[in-house]
């Protein structure tokens, strides 16, 4: 009796302290959920507000984060410009029958977009004198004019998003240089990119969404690789005449000049400082990584002994 009872009552406090055991479990499994909860929450409702003030934040955000913490803080800000769980938000507007093909188009747009603005990003901030300006142009709405375009789809959403046209203007030492706008969304309390120029992608085809200049939209100056001076024309040079000579140059795509114009000079010397200057050699201009023909201006000097 006194061994069985023994026995028994060993296997009652066993069982009393995995009772014991599970109930903390719970608690802290409890209290846990309740603070990933918690924490979900204020992720959601942290955000920017909708208006062209919560869009200048979220654009300066990102544009200081380049600033002070380089591509590892600032590049993953672009993010916030990407419609969260695509497929959904498509299936909603656009209906469920296409909406993972309306997915995969946003996310190769997407990519362009983001990777254009992140070389824009890069390059402001490597310029001290550089700056992104951005505000909200009147919004064109859902539906492009009706031109016949071939360009066009035809498509249109079944439950209307809120879109908004936001201007970009590049600054270069406080004077107005590229400027550009896109079509943003509201959604999930920041602004996301929908499509290039005044319009949601979907209602162009696929292929004539317009696209983001390559390596970003920060203009890059001609580039003198060589030089050599002018030959002082003689009758200049024995009646005294010096000074300097400011030429306008359009240099094309493939460094080449393509014209020249005089902006101020004595007449005398014009004529052998455009001979000099044919005989130097140019980078083109460049946005972002692509050559554009760009104009730029050169002063040749000529002094007397």
């Amino acid at each position: 009796m006194g061994r069985w009872y023994s026995r028994l009552t060993l296997t009652m406090k066993r069982c009393l302290f995995l009772a014991l055991l599970l109930t903390m479990v719970l608690m802290i499994a409890s209290w846990s959920s309740g603070n990933s909860a918690t924490s979900s929450s204020q992720t959601a409702t942290t955000g920017y507000a909708e208006s062209e003030e919560g869009w200048k934040s979220q654009v300066q955000a990102i544009l200081d984060a380049y600033r002070t913490g380089g591509l590892e803080k600032g590049k993953p800000l672009l993010e916030e410009f990407r419609i969260p769980r695509p497929s959904e938000y498509f299936a909603e507007h656009l209906g469920p029958e296409r909406m993972d093909e309306y997915a995969q188009r946003y996310g190769r747009l997407f990519d362009v977009f983001a990777t254009s603005l992140d070389g824009t990003l890069q390059d402001i901030a490597k310029n001290q004198g550089a700056d992104l300006l951005v505000k909200f142009l009147e919004s064109k709405g859902e539906a492009p004019p009706k031109t016949g375009s071939p360009a066009e789809s035809g498509v249109s959403s079944i439950k209307p998003g809120r879109f908004n046209y936001c201007h970009f203007q590049l600054t270069l030492n406080g004077k107005a240089s590229v400027s550009w706008a896109d079509s943003m969304t509201y959604v999930d309390g920041a602004y996301r990119f929908i499509g290039f120029g005044a319009y949601p992608f979907w209602v162009w085809r696929n292929g004539g969404e317009g696209t983001a200049p390559k390596g970003g939209g920060f203009p890059h100056s001609v580039e003198i690789l060589s030089r050599i001076d002018p030959q002082y024309p003689e009758a200049a040079k024995n009646n005294g005449i010096h000074g300097e000579v400011v030429l306008k140059l359009l240099i094309d795509r493939q460094g080449q000049i393509k014209k020249i114009t005089t902006v101020s000079g004595d007449p005398s010397l014009v004529e052998a400082a455009t001979e000099a200057v044919h005989q130097w050699r140019f980078a083109p201009g460049r946005m972002g990584l692509v050559p554009i023909e760009m104009e730029t201006v050169v002063t040749i000097r000529f002094e007397t002994q």
